[in-house]
């Protein structure tokens, strides 16, 4: 069976750079936050292969490291095309962002409304409860 280019990938790589923050003595964990076996480098490169021209790459990735997904993003000829930032409430920045880009894509970038996870202590925004919803 051979498997040909796909129309989307969706991601939620490791989000830290290698030499940042703390280290978990756990090793299943600690590969999953730090850059330790995948960099951000190799998560786009791979989204690049995969898609078919005009396919879709969808990341959660973190706010401040929103420079570093763009630039790997247009690197890899995978065109940031919507960005929607993603706060843990109305009252805090963004901690998250989601990002969609297409393959040889043309330049052009929409950027969408926030995303407010919880209205208030526990309690999930109207929106984040409907996609709970079947």
């Amino acid at each position: 069976m051979t498997c040909g280019p796909v129309d989307l990938v969706i991601t939620n790589p490791p989000y830290r750079k290698l030499e940042s923050g703390r280290l978990t003595p756990d090793p299943q964990r600690a590969v999953a936050k730090p850059e330790i076996k995948t960099p951000l480098f190799h998560v786009v490169e791979t989204a690049r292969r995969m898609l078919r021209t005009s396919g879709r790459f969808v990341i959660v990735y973190p706010a401040e490291r929103m420079a570093d997904i763009l630039i790997q993003m247009r690197s890899a000829g995978i065109e940031p095309k919507y960005i929607r930032m993603i706060h843990p409430s109305l009252e805090m920045k963004a901690k998250l962002i989601l990002v969609e880009g297409k393959k040889g894509g043309r330049h052009g970038l929409k950027i969408g409304p926030p995303l407010i996870i919880y209205r208030k202590k526990s309690v999930y925004s109207d929106e984040v409860q409907a996609m709970f919803m079947p």
